[in-house]
C-alpha cells in the first residue's frame, strides 16, 4: 500500500483548474486520497483533490513529464510563471470554452468532478481524508528551527517515512519529495552517471516504466553518490538530463548540506560556475533550479566570515557569467532569504556576513545596470537592488551610488518605472539609526511630485504597474515618516492628492493601498499636521469613498459567489476608510453624504446605494458621539435622509439600494428614540422587505432594532396590534431563517403594554403556529411510526418560535401588580402550548431536534419570570426529565441547573427540584454502554465539551445551592455516589475532559472541597491512588504533593484552578512535576490541620 501511494505522489502533483479559489488543506488531502485509492475507496480513478468544484489538472514532479499536457487558461498568471519552470512542448494554452469542451470527453484523465459537491459539503458528510484517518496508525512532527540536524539524526530509523512538501516559487504548483528509510534503499548499490542519465530518458520516453524509473531516481537522490553523479550529468546533451540534475543539487542543499565539507563545496561551486558559463545554462528552467542550487550554497557559505566573498563573489568564473545569468543569483538569493530555516543566531551571523558584502554585490549589479540597453535587463537589475536592501542599503546609501542619476532618471520610464519606485520604497522602509536626514526624505517626495504628469498618462492607458509602484513608495514614506508627511513641507501636500486620487483607481490592490497612506496619516496628532490635511482633505475622501469607491460595478447582476465575495472584502476595507474619515469629520461627515444623495438622487442606483452603504458604515461612530450639539446635528441629519429620500421611496427602488437603506434604518436606530416621531415610519418601511428574499436578511435586523431601541416609545394598543396581525398575516411569507428574530423582536415590543393586552397580542401572535403543531400531530397520528425529517424539523422551528415569544417578554412588576389574578404571561404562554409541547415530548422526544426544542422554551420561560413560572415548574421537571432520558439532549441539564438557581431556596419548588434530581440520578446512559453507572456520573467522561460543560455545570448548582432542603434531598445521593463522582472528574481531569471544559471542572471540584471537607479529601485520595486513575506514570510523591495543594489553596478560587490546570497538564504530559511546588506552602503561614 505504502509503495503504492508513493508512486503516485511522486509521479503527480496537483493543481485546481479554477486556481484563483486556491485549494484549502490540500497536502492532507492529497495524501489520504492516495491512501483511500490503495484501499480501492475511490474505485480506479487516479487519486486527486477534492476541491469544491471538483476540477483537477495532474501536474507531475520532480520530473517534467512531456508525455502529458499542462492545460492553462489564456491570460492567466499561472502561465509566464509555468513559462518560466517549464518546456514549451508542455503547456497547452486553451480558453474556459475549450476546456469545457475537452472535459466532456469520456478519454479526458486529468478532470474530476465529485456528484453532489456542494450538497455533500453543506450536509457536513465527512471528507475522505477524516474518514481515511480513522483507520491509519499515523502520526508526525512539526517543523524544528534545524531541521537538517533532526533529519540527519532520524534518517537512519527503519521507523521513518517524512513527507515533505514544499512550494514552488509559482502559484498552485506543488511539489513533492519523499525522504525513505535507509532500510529503503538499495543497499549497497553503485550509482553512475549514464546508469541515472538512462533512468531520467526512459521516465520521459517510456510511458509503460515511468512509474519505476521514478521510485529509482527518487531513491537514489537520497544517497550521496547524488552529488558528484549529478555534477556529471550537467555534462550531458540532453535538456531533461541537465534540469534533474539541477533539480537534485538544489534538494540535495536545501536538505542535506550536512554532506557538504569546504573542499567538496569549493569544488561543487566551480563545478555549478562552470556550467553557468555554457551555452546550456540559457535555458529558464534549467536557470532557475541551478541558481537556486547557488543560492543555497552561497547562503552556506555564510557560515565563516569571508568565505562567501572569497569563494563565489570574487571568483573569476562568477564574474565571467553573463549578465543575465549572475542576475539570477542575485534575484533569488533575498527571495530565498525569506524562506531560510535557521536558528536566529545562525540567521545574524548570515545577515551579518551580507551587510558586509553589501558594497561588493552593489558594485557587481549597478556594473550590469550601467552596461545593459535591454529593458529586461534593467527590470531585473533594479528588482535585485531591491532585494538586497533588506541587507542594508538604505536610501543615503542609495543616493551616493554612481548609478543614482541612472535610477532616478528611470522612475519617469513607462516601461522599468515601477521597478525603480520599487527600488526606492525597498530603501525608504529599512530602519536606520540615526533615522534619514529630512532633506534625503523630502527630495525623494520632491521627485515623486515631478512625476503627476506621468502618473496620470498611466492611468488613462491602463498601466497599471506604474501606477502600483507610485502608490507603495507614497505609503512606505507615510509609513516610516508620518510626521514629515503631514507636516506640509516640500511637495507634501501634493503627494496626498495624488494618493487620494489613487484612492479611486479601478485596480482594488491599488486603491487599498492608497486608503492605507490616509490610515497613517490618522496617526499623527491634528495639532501637528498642516491644516489641509485636519478635515480638508479627509472630506474630498469620503466623498470619493461613497460616490467611486463603493460602487458596484455594471455587470454585478452576473458575477458568481467569488467575485461577490472579493467585492464584499474590498467593501471591508471602503468601511474602514469611511469611519476613519468620521474621526476627524464627526457629525460633518453625515451632511457631506446626504448632500451628495440629494445631488446624485435621480442618478444611477449604484451611486445611489453607494452614498446609502457610506451613511451607514458611520453609523456606529456618529451615533456614540457624546457632544450634544454634535448628537443633534447628527439627529438632524438622519431625520432628513428618512423622511426625504427613504420613507418617500423617492430614490431608485433596486434591491441593492433598498438593502443599504435597511442598513442605514438599523445603524442609526439610536436616533429613534430620540425623534419618536420615526418609528411608526420606520416600521412601515420595513416590513414589506421580511418577506422579499432579496431584503429579508436587511428586514430582519433592522426590525430588530427598530423594536429594541423604540419598544418603550410604542405603548399604544392598537398600533402594537396592528403591526402584531401585520406580521401574522404574512408569517407563512417571511423566510424561516428569520422568524425567530421577527417573534422575540415582536416580544419587546408586546411586553410594554398591560397584562390584559400582552395576552391579547400573544394569543394572536401564537396561533399560526401552535396551529401548525396541532396539524402535524394530526397528520402522525397517534403511533406515528416513520416520519420524515423535514417534519421533525418544521416542528422543532415552530416549538422554537414558542420559546422566541419569551425571550425578551419583560413585563415589570408594575405592570403585574396591576392585574394580581392573571398569571405571569409567560406562564400563559407555556399553559396554551403545554398540550401540544407535552404531546410532541412524549412522541418524539428521542429526537434531539424536539428535545433541545422544548428545553430551549422551558430556559427561556423560566429565566424570563424566575419565580412566577412555580405553578408550572412540576410540568416542566417532569417533561425535561422524560426528555433527557430519550434523548440525552445537554439543554435539558441546563434547564435543570437554572432551575436549581432559581428554585433552590423554594419550600415547594425544592421538593420538585429534588424529586427530578433523584430522576435524573437514576437514568442509565446507555450511549456510553456503561450499564452500572449514572447518568451524570458517566458524562463527566465524555470527551464533547458542550455535554461535559453542562452536567459539571449541573453538579456545580446543586452543590452550591442555598436550599434549606439540601440534606433532604441531596445527601443521601452524594454520600452514595460522591466518590463515584470524584473518581469521574479526576478521570476526566487526568485524560478525557476537553479543555474547554476545565475552567467549569476546576469549579466543580473546588465547591466539592468547600462542601464536605475532609470527606472530599478521601474521596479525591481514593481517586487519585486507586486502580482507575488513567495516568499511570505520575508518582505517588506527585499524587501527594496535588493533594497538599488542594488543601492549601482550598480558600483561593483563582490558586484553585490553577492548581487544577497545572496538575492536569502534568496528566498529559504537557508540564513537569516541578509546577506543583509553588502549591505547598499555606497561604496562612502553616499547613492546615484537618478536622
Amino acid at each position: 500500500m505504502q509503495a503504492k501511494a508513493l508512486t503516485w505522489a511522486m509521479v503527480n502533483g496537483y493543481v485546481c483548474s479554477d486556481c484563483r479559489r486556491g485549494i484549502g488543506r490540500w497536502w492532507k488531502v492529497l495524501l489520504t486520497r492516495m491512501i483511500a485509492s490503495s484501499f480501492g475507496l475511490v474505485h480506479n480513478d487516479p487519486p486527486g483533490i477534492v476541491c469544491e468544484l471538483g476540477r483537477m489538472l495532474a501536474l507531475p514532479y520532480p520530473i517534467p513529464c512531456d508525455k502529458l499536457p499542462r492545460p492553462v487558461q489564456n491570460g492567466s498568471k499561472l502561465q509566464d510563471e509555468l513559462s518560466r519552470l517549464l518546456p514549451a512542448n508542455m503547456i497547452v494554452m486553451e480558453a474556459d470554452e475549450q476546456y469545457e469542451a475537452r472535459t466532456k470527453d469520456s478519454r479526458c484523465f486529468n478532470h474530476f468532478e465529485l456528484p453532489h459537491a456542494e450538497k455533500l459539503l453543506t450536509d457536513g458528510y465527512p471528507l475522505v481524508g477524516t474518514f481515511v484517518s480513522c483507520f491509519l496508525p499515523l502520526g508526525h512532527v512539526k517543523s524544528v528551527t534545524q531541521d537538517e540536524h533532526f533529519i540527519s539524526t532520524f534518517r537512519s530509523s527503519p521507523k521513518l517515512f517524512i513527507l515533505e512538501l514544499f512550494a514552488m516559487k509559482i502559484p498552485y504548483l506543488l511539489g513533492l519529495r519523499f525522504l525513505l528509510p535507509a532500510a529503503a534503499m538499495q543497499a549497497g548499490h553503485a550509482y553512475t552517471v549514464q546508469e541515472v542519465e538512462n533512468a531520467v530518458i526512459s521516465f520521459y520516453t517510456n510511458p509503460t516504466n515511468v512509474v519505476q524509473a521514478n521510485a529509482w531516481l527518487v531513491e537514489f537522490m537520497q544517497t550521496k553518490s547524488a552529488w558528484e553523479i549529478s555534477i556529471g550529468l550537467l555534462q550531458s546533451s540532453r535538456q531533461e538530463v541537465k534540469f534533474f540534475a539541477a533539480n537534485t543539487l538544489h534538494q540535495k542543499m536545501k536538505n542535506d548540506s550536512e554532506d557538504l565539507s569546504t573542499e567538496f563545496s569549493s569544488h561543487l561551486l566551480n563545478a555549478i560556475l562552470v556550467f553557468l558559463n555554457t551555452a546550456s545554462a540559457g535555458n529558464p528552467q534549467i536557470l532557475t533550479k541551478i541558481s537556486l542550487a547557488l543560492v543555497e550554497l552561497g547562503l552556506q557559505l555564510t557560515k565563516t566570515e569571508g568565505q562567501l566573498k572569497a569563494m563565489m563573489l570574487d571568483n573569476p568564473n562568477f564574474l565571467s557569467l553573463q549578465p543575465e545569468i549572475a542576475l539570477e543569483f542575485f534575484l533569488l538569493l533575498p527571495q530565498e532569504w525569506d524562506r531560510w530555516s535557521v536558528t536566529r543566531a545562525r540567521q545574524d551571523k548570515a545577515l551579518g556576513e551580507l551587510a558586509q558584502l553589501l558594497s561588493h554585490v552593489v558594485a557587481l549589479l549597478q556594473s550590469i545596470l550601467a552596461m545593459s540597453n535591454r529593458e529586461d535587463l534593467m527590470k531585473r537589475s533594479l528588482q535585485a537592488l531591491s532585494g538586497w536592501c533588506k541587507f542594508g542599503l538604505t536610501l543615503s546609501n542609495l543616493k551616493e551610488l554612481p548609478i543614482y542619476p541612472m535610477v532616478k532618471q528611470l522612475t519617469s520610464s513607462p516601461v522599468v518605472g515601477k521597478e525603480a519606485l520599487e527600488l526606492f520604497e525597498s530603501a525608504v522602509v529599512n530602519e536606520t539609526h540615526p533615522p534619514e536626514p529630512e532633506q534625503v526624505i523630502l527630495e525623494v517626495v520632491a521627485d515623486m511630485a515631478q512625476l503627476q504628469p506621468l502618473l496620470h498618462n498611466a492611468i488613462m492607458s491602463n498601466n497599471d504597474s506604474f501606477c502600483d509602484g507610485f502608490c507603495n513608495l507614497g505609503r512606505a514614506l507615510m509609513l516610516r515618516r508620518p510626521s514629515l508627511m503631514a507636516s506640509g513641507k516640500g511637495e507634501t501636500l501634493a503627494i496626498a492628492n495624488v494618493m487620494l486620487e489613487l484612492c479611486a483607481h479601478k485596480n482594488r490592490g491599488i486603491s487599498e493601498v492608497s486608503m492605507e497612506y490616509f490610515d497613517d496619516l490618522q496617526t499623527v496628532e491634528m495639532v501637528e499636521r498642516h491644516e489641509f490635511l485636519q478635515k480638508q482633505i479627509f472630506s474630498s475622501l469620503s466623498e470619493l469613498l461613497a460616490t467611486r469607491c463603493a460602487l458596484y460595478p455594471a455587470d454585478c447582476e452576473d458575477w458568481d459567489s467569488g467575485d461577490t465575495d472579493d467585492f464584499n472584502m474590498y467593501r471591508r476595507r471602503v468601511e474602514d476608510a469611511l469611519q476613519n474619515c468620521s474621526v476627524c469629520l464627526q457629525a460633518d461627515n453625515l451632511g457631506i453624504l446626504c448632500s451628495l444623495l440629494a445631488k446624485h438622487q435621480n442618478n444611477s442606483w449604484q451611486v445611489v446605494e453607494g452614498i446609502l452603504f457610506a451613511v451607514s458604515c458611520i453609523g456606529g461612530e456618529l451615533t456614540t458621539l457624546t457632544g450634544n450639539a454634535e448628537r443633534q446635528a447628527v439627529l438632524a441629519g438622519v431625520t432628513n435622509l428618512l423622511t426625504h429620500f427613504i420613507f418617500t421611496r423617492s430614490i431608485p427602488q433596486h434591491k441593492l439600494v433598498i438593502a443599504s437603506s435597511l442598513k442605514v434604518i438599523e445603524n442609526y436606530s439610536r436616533c429613534l428614540t430620540q425623534n419618536p416621531s420615526l418609528l411608526s415610519p420606520s416600521l412601515e418601511y420595513v416590513l414589506p422587505s421580511l418577506v422579499n428574499p432579496d431584503t429579508c436578511e436587511y428586514g430582519a435586523r433592522a426590525f430588530r432594532e427598530v423594536c429594541s431601541r423604540g419598544c418603550l416609545h410604542l405603548r399604544d394598543p392598537a398600533l402594537v396590534q396592528q403591526l402584531v396581525q401585520g406580521i401574522v398575516s404574512e408569517m407563512n411569507r417571511i423566510p424561516r431563517e428569520i422568524l425567530q428574530d421577527v417573534v422575540e423582536s415582536l416580544g419587546r415590543v408586546i411586553a410594554v403594554l398591560e397584562v390584559p393586552a400582552i395576552e391579547t397580542n400573544l394569543d394572536i401572535l401564537m396561533a399560526p403556529f401552535l396551529s401548525r403543531l396541532a396539524d402535524i400531530l394530526d397528520q402522525t397520528g397517534s403511533n406515528p411510526g416513520f416520519v420524515k425529517a423535514s417534519v421533525l424539523v418544521e416542528a422543532a422551528s415552530c416549538i422554537h418560535l414558542v420559546g422566541a415569544t419569551v425571550r425578551f417578554l419583560e413585563v415589570g412588576e408594575e405592570q403585574l401588580s396591576a392585574c394580581p389574578q392573571r398569571p405571569h404571561p409567560v406562564v400563559s404562554v407555556i399553559s396554551k402550548a403545554w398540550e401540544v409541547l407535552e404531546a410532541f415530548g412524549n412522541r418524539f422526544g428521542g429526537d434531539s431536534s424536539i428535545a433541545e426544542a422544548i428545553s430551549c422554551s422551558f430556559i427561556r420561560a423560566i429565566k424570563q419570570a424566575k419565580l412566577r413560572t412555580q405553578p408550572a415548574v412540576e410540568n416542566l421537571f417532569q417533561l425535561t426529565t422524560s426528555l433527557f432520558r430519550s434523548s440525552h439532549s445537554e439543554k435539558c441539564l441546563e434547564f435543570a441547573q437554572e432551575a436549581v438557581e432559581i428554585f433552590g431556596g423554594i419550600e415547594g419548588a425544592s421538593r420538585v427540584f429534588g424529586e427530578l434530581f433523584n430522576q435524573l440520578s437514576h437514568v442509565k446512559f446507555e450511549i456510553a454502554q456503561s450499564k452500572g453507572h449514572e447518568l451524570a456520573l458517566v458524562t463527566v467522561m465524555m470527551r464533547e465539551k458542550y455535554p461535559v460543560q453542562a452536567v459539571l455545570s449541573f453538579f456545580e448548582r446543586v452543590v452550591n445551592t442555598s436550599s434549606p432542603y439540601f440534606e433532604n434531598f441531596l445527601s443521601h445521593w452524594f454520600e452514595a455516589n460522591g466518590s463515584s463522582l470524584v473518581q469521574n472528574l479526576v478521570i476526566a481531569l487526568a485524560e478525557t475532559a476537553p479543555k474547554e471544559a476545565m475552567v467549569r471542572l476546576a469549579h466543580l471540584l473546588f465547591h466539592l472541597n468547600a462542601k464536605f471537607g475532609s470527606v472530599h479529601q478521601t474521596w479525591l485520595q481514593n481517586s487519585l491512588f486507586g486502580p482507575s486513575f488513567p495516568a499511570k506514570d505520575i508518582d505517588e510523591d506527585t499524587k501527594k504533593q496535588f493533594l497538599s495543594g488542594n488543601m492549601n489553596v482550598e480558600r483561593n478560587p483563582r490558586r484553585y484552578q490553577a492548581l487544577i490546570d497545572d496538575f492536569a497538564n502534568i496528566c498529559r504530559r504537557q508540564q513537569t512535576c516541578d509546577a506543583l511546588v509553588a502549591y505547598q506552602m499555606s497561604p496562612y503561614g502553616e499547613k492546615r490541620k484537618d478536622s
